[in-house]
C-alpha cells in the first residue's frame, strides 16, 4: 500500500492519485485536517492508525509520499493543556515519521519537511553554487552600511512561507526591495531581518527535483513592474510566461549536493540567471509547488510521480500509459 500524507486543498496530491485509482493500486491519503487516533502501537512490532474510522495498519504500508502535512493527533481539551497535548502529538509524528523513514521507501518526510534558509545557503555556497550577498541584522547602522555598499537590497522572511488570513483577505510575505529611507525609519534596534543584494536578473527558475532529475522552468518575469522582484505577485491580467529550461550539468549536480545534505529526494530549488548569464541559487523548498512547472511545461510530472510510486509498490517496474 501507498501511504499519502498531504493536505485538503492540495491539488498536486489528487492529480497523482487520478494515476493510482485509475491503475487500481492500493493507497492511502492522510490529510493534515483529519482526525487521527493511535489505535495500537506496539514498539516494533505493530503501529495502526485510526483515520477518521478508517484503520491504517503502517506495517502492510511499502511507500510513503510525504507532500506535506502532519497526522493531526488534536482533540478539544482545556486551554491549560493544548501545550502539552501539542508536544505530544509532536513526538508521536517524530516517531512514526522516523520508523516509515527507516522500514519504508519514501519520496521525502516529515523529519525533513523544514529546512532553514540560512543553513541553505551556506550549504549552496559550500557546494560551489553562487548566492547573494547577505545579512541579517537588528541594528539600524550595520543596515544603513550595507544599502550604502550594495546597488539596491531587498529583504524577505528568514522562515518558511505564511499566509495570515483575515476574513475576506489574505496577506502573502513578499520578497521586497528595501532602501535607507526605509531603514531610517526603525528604531535603532530592531528584530533581526535578513537583507540580501538584489539580483538584476534575466529571468527566474523554478527546477523541481525528483528521483535524480531535474525539471526546470524559466520564468519570463522581469519585464512586468509587478512581478520583476518577485513573481509570486502574480498578474492576471499579463501572466508571466513560463518555459522549460535545462540547467547546466555542472549547477545541477551541485544542487543535487545540496538536496543530498538535507535529505531530501524530492523539492523545488529557486535560482536567478542574472544579466552576466551567472546563476544564482536563492533557496530550497521541499514541499513547494509542482504543478506550476508540470503543466506550463508539459513535463505531466503527475503522472511520473506516480509512475514512481507504483513501481515500488509493486516491486518491479511499471511504465504507465
Amino acid at each position: 500500500m501507498i501511504l499519502i500524507v498531504s493536505e485538503k486543498n492540495d491539488q498536486s496530491t489528487y492529480e497523482v492519485m487520478q494515476w493510482l485509482k485509475k491503475n487500481h493500486v492500493p493507497h492511502f491519503r492522510v490529510n493534515g485536517e483529519d482526525l487521527v487516533n493511535v489505535k495500537h502501537l506496539d514498539l516494533n512490532k505493530e503501529i495502526v492508525l485510526d483515520v477518521q474510522g478508517n484503520e491504517i495498519d503502517l506495517k502492510k504500508v511499502k511507500v510513503l509520499w510525504y507532500r506535506r502535512g502532519s497526522f493531526n493527533f488534536r482533540k478539544p481539551v482545556a486551554e491549560d493543556y493544548k501545550e502539552i497535548v501539542d508536544a505530544e502529538s509532536k513526538v508521536l509524528n517524530n516517531y512514526l515519521f522516523k520508523y516509515l523513514d527507516t522500514q519504508k521507501y519514501c519520496i521525502n518526510n516529515f523529519l525533513y519537511a523544514f529546512v532553514n534558509k540560512l543553513y541553505v545557503l551556506e550549504l549552496a555556497q559550500d557546494a560551489g553554487l553562487d548566492i547573494p550577498r547577505t545579512l541579517i541584522t537588528g541594528d539600524k547602522q550595520y543596515a544603513l552600511n550595507f544599502l550604502k555598499n550594495e546597488t539596491e537590497v531587498i529583504t524577505k522572511i528568514m522562515g518558511s512561507q505564511f499566509l495570515i488570513r483575515n476574513p475576506g483577505t489574505v496577506k502573502m510575505a513578499y520578497t521586497e526591495q528595501v532602501n535607507d529611507r526605509d531603514v531610517n525609519e526603525f528604531d535603532d534596534s530592531f528584530f533581526p531581518s535578513l537583507l540580501q543584494t538584489k539580483i538584476s536578473k534575466r529571468y527566474e527558475i523554478r527546477a523541481f527535483y525528483f528521483n535524480d532529475r531535474f525539471y526546470s522552468m524559466a520564468i519570463l518575469s522581469q519585464g512586468n513592474k509587478r512581478t520583476e522582484t518577485d513573481y509570486r505577485k502574480y498578474d492576471s491580467e499579463l501572466p508571466n510566461r513560463g518555459i522549460p529550461y535545462q540547467l547546466p550539468d555542472e549547477v545541477e549536480n551541485r544542487l543535487k549536493t545540496v538536496f543530498a545534505k538535507l535529505n531530501l529526494n524530492s523539492g523545488s530549488a529557486d535560482l536567478i540567471l542574472d544579466q552576466n548569464h551567472n546563476y544564482i541559487f536563492l533557496e530550497i523548498n521541499p514541499i513547494g509547488q509542482f504543478g506550476m512547472v508540470s503543466k506550463p511545461c508539459n513535463y505531466h510530472l503527475e503522472k511520473i510521480l506516480a509512475n514512481h510510486l507504483i513501481t515500488h509498490e509493486a516491486g518491479y517496474d511499471v511504465t504507465l500509459n
